[in-house]
Order: C-alpha cells, then structure tokens, then sequence
C-alpha cells in the first residue's frame, strides 16, 4: 500500500490529485460555497449558540486547567474554545468559519477588554508543507480579531503524528478536547492511503479529540474521479477499488456507522434549536432547513458526543 507521506514526496508531479493538496484550491471553491450550505441548513447558527456562545457553552466544553493557583476569580471564568480543520489546505476555510463562529463578538482594541475572555484558538493540520506556509502567512490578516490560530504539517494518516500534535495544542491552550473539529473533504484520502481500518482509526482518533464533528466525505464516485485524473498526467495510478476499500460503495452509511459506535450522534438541527428555546438569530439564517448537501453534490454532515 502507497503510504500518504511517500505520495506527498511526489505531489509536485500530480497537482494534488494523489493526496488532496490542492494549490489555489480556493480560487475555484472559494469558502462561500459551504458557509452558504452552513447557513442556509442552520448548521452555522447551531453552532454559534451551542457551541461557540459563551451563554451556553459550559455544558459541553472541558474544563479550564489551572496553571496559576493565584489566577483570580475572573480569570477563572476566561471562555477557550477550541476549533480544528483536519486537512484545512491554505486555511481560507478555517479562518472564514472562525470569523463565522465569533462575527458579533466585538474586537476592536477599544474594546479588547470586553473579549479578551473570550478567545476563540484555531488548529489547522494539512499534509502538505507548503499550504501550511501559505496559511500562516494569510491568517495575519485575521490579527486584530480575537481569533488565534496555529497551522502545522501534520500526517493525520500517522496516528502518532496526529495525537502529538493535537494533544499539545490543546494542552497549550488548557482543553481536553476541541470543542469542534472539521473534516472537509479530506476522508476519502484518508481511506485511500489507510485503507479500511485506517479510515476507521482515523474517525474513531477524533471523536476521541472533539465534542461536535462537521464532516463532509467525497462520495464512491469521487474515488473513480482519482485515477481518470491520474492517467491524464501519465502519473502512476492508485488502488481505489471497491474490492480493497471495501467502506467505499456507502461510504456515507459506512462512516456514520463507525461515529454511532463510538457514542456520537448526528444533530437534529430543528429538532435541538427548538428544544433550546433559541429567542436570538445572529442573523439572517432563520426558517426551516435546507439541505446540507452542496452544489459539488456532497453532505455536511454534523454529529455530536452523547454525554449522558
């Protein structure tokens, strides 16, 4: 089996159709065309309230650690959330869904003090060195927001590499767990270089690091797309069969299969927002659902930890 770190030595030569790494890949899908999707489906203002609002976070966010005994009574109260973008390419999605998550936080400097406690910390992981570089170099334009974010290579194919990493930043920041993690995607290469049980260890990996999951996987078709793209460029072509992955003809079924097993739930978006009695919109996104599927015809798919 081709391994996904010997397959992004060689990705200058396969223009990001081996591995995922697309360059200038927001050019064409820009961030737009899933926040839309977000809003439209409620997704966006679900997370806003149940997940980033600092009114209703506490039920679902990990404990502050205390690294000073002297830290005061307001300090103890400071709101850390915590979001990752797994295979987040140069991190225009990740910083446009983090604005997203805070856009009515006040964060001019006049009122800093007003957000200081309230701080939103972005982990960005991609495979590929060069998208990482690009990332940190666009998220300073994000510099006078109360969004701080941190973009590292990381073969999330490699459990190791991807545990370290994670566990670091968020022992860095004092949370156990990220309160969201993102996966746009990115699972049908997982699968590909993984296989199987290496797609299942990746899901199970971080339902174990998150409380609520976003997760958009690239339906059967798109691993037949792969090698047709292969075979233009005269590159080598990759095992995409259904006979070695065999997860891959219900791929969507398969996956939620392996999150339902490890006590996560997909959202009833409706269903939750009523429940909560939510009396405030931070926007326009009222209304009934729409779909969560996107013009490229795939599902953003949210599922959260069963706590009780």
């Amino acid at each position: 089996m081709e391994s996904s770190q010997k397959a992004i030595e060689e990705s200058k030569f396969d223009k990001g159709h081996r591995v995922g790494n697309f360059h200038n890949y927001y050019e064409f899908n820009p961030p737009d065309n899933r926040l839309i999707v977000l809003k439209q489906s409620r997704i966006l203002s679900y997370l806003r309230s149940f997940v980033f609002d600092a009114e209703k976070i506490d039920q679902h966010r990990s404990k502050r650690l205390k690294t000073d005994q002297t830290r005061d009574s307001e300090d103890e109260h400071e709101q850390v959330y915590a979001y990752c973008d797994v295979g987040c390419n140069e991190g225009d999605l990740s910083l446009a869904m983090a604005k997203a998550f805070v856009k009515d936080k006040t964060t001019t400097e006049e009122d800093r003090s007003e957000t200081q406690n309230h701080n939103l910390h972005i982990l960005g992981l991609d495979i590929d060195n060069d998208l990482i570089e690009r990332a940190n170099q666009k998220k300073k334009k994000y510099s006078c927001e109360n969004i701080i974010s941190t973009f590292q290579t990381c073969n999330v194919n490699n459990d190791k590499d991807h545990m370290d990493q994670s566990r670091s930043f968020l022992k860095s920041i004092g949370k156990d767990r990220f309160d969201l993690i993102s996966v746009f995607s990115t699972t049908m290469w997982i699968h590909i270089h993984g296989g199987d049980e290496g797609l299942i260890d990746f899901l199970k990996r971080i339902c174990s690091l998150t409380n609520y999951l976003l997760i958009e996987p690239q339906p059967s078709k798109c691993y037949r797309s792969v090698n047709v793209r292969l075979r233009k460029m005269n590159r080598p072509e990759i095992d995409t069969s259904a006979e070695r992955l065999k997860m891959r003809t219900d791929i969507e079924n398969e996956i939620d299969r392996v999150l339902t097993s490890v006590k996560f739930e997909r959202v009833d978006i409706d269903k939750e927002l009523l429940m909560g009695k939510q009396t405030r919109e931070h926007d326009s996104d009222t209304g009934s659902s729409m779909s969560t599927r996107t013009n490229w015809n795939r599902t953003l798919q949210l599922y959260k930890r069963i706590t009780s």
